[in-house]
C-alpha cells in the first residue's frame, strides 16, 4: 500500500512539474513624433459707419467716418464727388501648430513549433518490419485455423 501511495505521489509531482507554462511579456515601444499641423485661420471682417449730410447748396458732405476691423484686414476708402468707395482685402494666413504624435508598437514573441522525438530512418524501418511481421503472423494463424476446421 505504501508503494502505491509513493508512486501516486511521484506521478502527481511529475504531472505538476510538466505543466509549467512559459509566459512571454510583450515588448512595448513608444515613439514620440513632433509634427507641425497646418490650421487655417477663419475669415476676418470689417465694419464701417459713415454719416453724410447735405449742405445749403445741396452737396453731400461726409461729416463722420468710423471703421472697425481686425488685424488681418487691409482696407482703403476714397470719397470724391459724393461717392464713397470702400475696399477690403483679407490677408490669408495659415498657422502651423506643433502636435505630438505617439506611436505605440507592441511586439509579441512568436513561439516556434519544435518537433521532438522525430524518428530516424532505421527506427521507421523497424516499425514497418514489425507491421509486416504482425500481418504475416495473423495470416499464418488464419491459414492454420482454416486447415483445422476444413
Amino acid at each position: 500500500m505504501k508503494l502505491l501511495n509513493k508512486i501516486t505521489l511521484i506521478v502527481f509531482v511529475i504531472f505538476l512539474a510538466s505543466c509549467n507554462r512559459l509566459m512571454h511579456e510583450p515588448v512595448i515601444t513608444q515613439t514620440y513624433i513632433e509634427k507641425l499641423v497646418p490650421v487655417a485661420v477663419p475669415a476676418d471682417s470689417s465694419y464701417m459707419t459713415a454719416l453724410f449730410e447735405c449742405d445749403s447748396t445741396n452737396k453731400v458732405i461726409m461729416t463722420q467716418l468710423s471703421e472697425a476691423k481686425s488685424a488681418r484686414m487691409e482696407t482703403s476708402y476714397v470719397y470724391s464727388n459724393g461717392t464713397l468707395t470702400y475696399k477690403t482685402k483679407t490677408i490669408h494666413d495659415t498657422v502651423y501648430v506643433p502636435k505630438t504624435i505617439i506611436q505605440t508598437f507592441v511586439e509579441k514573441p512568436v513561439d516556434r513549433i519544435v518537433e521532438v522525438n522525430v524518428l530516424k530512418w532505421w527506427q521507421k524501418t523497424l516499425i514497418y518490419m514489425g507491421v509486416l511481421m504482425l500481418l504475416y503472423t495473423i495470416w499464418k494463424i488464419v491459414v492454420i485455423i482454416k486447415n483445422i476446421y476444413v
